[in-house]
Order: C-alpha cells, then structure tokens, then sequence
C-alpha cells in the first residue's frame, strides 16, 4: 500500500469515527458510504436545505491533488449547488497535502 493510499484509509476511518451517530445529538449529515474510490454523504440542515455530497479522490490524493466534490440537491438550484461546488472546490485546493475531506464536509455544513 502506497503512502496516499495509507493516508487516505487513514482520513476514511477518522471520518466514520467523526461522523457516527451520536446520542442525545442531531444528525445533519448522513454518511452512506465511505471507500477509497468514493465517499458519498447527505447533508441535511432544514428540509429545505439538503444536499447529497459524492467525493472522488484523484491519483495523487492528498500530497499533489484536491478531491473533487459533485452535490447535488431536491431542493436548491443548479446555480446554488454551482457556487457550492466551486466554494468547497477552493476549501479543498487550501488543504493541499493533508486531510481535506471533514474540513470541506464541515464548511458545506455551514451553508
């Protein structure tokens, strides 16, 4: 296994420990699946304001390259979901060679 690859199932387990249910607090975002080729998550604020998240880790991940993020929404515009992307796009490119996947989770939490 590759350095990348160690770093990546590293931040994986990290994002499952964050991410997990728990008690007596709410769950705003729903992790569905989490693997080396794709981490798909919903984020749920309102009714009104929910997203889906699909993360894809490119060769190179996290030393030389960004995730890359598609959102998509039931609810919000492909312009809203367009300025979310490119935001959370930026958060990613900012955390060049480390973890970036809880950070930009987090910073798509506070739309």
């Amino acid at each position: 296994m590759g350095e990348d690859a160690t770093c990546l199932a590293a931040e994986l387990e990290t994002l499952k420990v964050e991410l997990a249910p728990k008690p007596d607090v709410k769950q705003t975002i729903l992790l569905e699946s989490a693997f080396c080729q794709l981490v798909r998550l919903h984020i749920v604020i309102t009714p009104v304001r929910a997203i889906t998240a699909c993360f894809h880790f490119p060769e190179g991940y996290p030393a030389t390259a960004s995730l890359s993020c598609a959102l998509s929404s039931n609810t919000l515009g492909s312009d809203v979901l367009s300025k979310l992307e490119a935001g959370a796009d930026k958060e990613a490119q900012s955390r060049l060679g480390s973890y970036q996947i809880l950070p930009v989770v987090r910073w798509l939490e506070r739309f």
